[in-house]
């Protein structure tokens, strides 16, 4: 039995959408993203833990979320997606060393969480830059759904939110760079597009492959913690970033210093 953390989302059991949110099956293989929703006239919006792509595989999810250092007592709950389904569900958060941890499973032997959509939200201000560090998705085995641990990638649905679409595919500057211990890499996407991001050594050598998924429209940011395909962190140089999507590829020079 699968033991796990998390608080209790909205979404639909049956796959079906929620009409006020389009939570869409975008990958293939199930994935989690956090997806900033439209700030209200105090500066709050709501974080959305979304789930995708998952039809009747993942049983439970160990999410760790941060950057949640200096948020006021947020409230968190569960989405429409764990509301709506048949069996019981466990659902848990807590906020642990300055991080959000969210625990989700489908209670009893043998079952699966039904269909995708929203497993959490959480009242945030709108300018806060949460970074989902980890996604452990498990199925009614126990066994790690590897490819759905990949993405930590904070999403800003442009459609969603009420903002402007971007204009073109855009991979913009690392933030630190130089860095230590990690650096968040934003790109820009005006339409939905099938994305791979990796990094590699000045030898040309593949040092990690940190996505290859179908993203929608909008803004989006993600994480490098330094480390390699391997988990291990890798030595102090210039390392180079190369984004490819449907428009071509893009590259940076990313500088780590220890």
């Amino acid at each position: 039995m699968i033991i796990l953390a998390t608080n209790y989302a909205k979404v639909c059991a049956n796959g079906g959408t929620p009409a006020d949110l389009s939570w869409e099956a975008i990958s293939e293989i199930p994935r989690v993203s956090l997806v900033m929703g439209p700030a209200d006239a105090r500066g709050q919006a709501d974080l959305h833990v979304v789930l995708h792509g998952n039809e009747q595989l993942v049983k439970g999810l160990h999410l760790v979320i941060d950057g949640v250092n200096g948020w006021t007592a947020p409230s968190v709950v569960s989405g429409d997606l764990v509301e709506a389904q048949e069996t019981p569900v466990f659902f848990k958060s807590l906020f642990q060393e300055g991080r959000l941890v969210i625990d989700i499973a489908a209670l009893g032997r043998g079952t699966v969480l039904s269909g995708s959509g929203e497993l959490a939200s959480v009242r945030v201000p709108a300018s806060v830059r949460a970074r989902l560090v980890t996604a452990d998705l498990r199925d009614a085995t126990n066994r790690r759904i590897t490819a759905g641990s990949l993405p930590s990638l904070p999403s800003r649905d442009a459609s969603m939110a009420g903002m402007p679409l971007p204009t073109q595919v855009e991979l913009l500057a690392a933030r630190p760079n130089p860095f230590a211990e990690g650096t968040e890499l934003t790109f820009r996407l005006p339409a939905e597009d099938a994305v791979s991001v990796d990094v590699f050594d000045v030898n040309g050598r593949l040092v990690r492959a940190l996505v290859s998924h179908t993203y929608p429209a909008g803004e989006h940011l993600l994480t490098w913690d330094g480390r390699n395909d391997q988990g291990q962190s890798v030595g102090s140089g210039i390392y180079l970033v190369r984004m490819r999507t449907s428009a071509g590829e893009q590259s940076q020079k990313v500088f780590r210093q220890r």
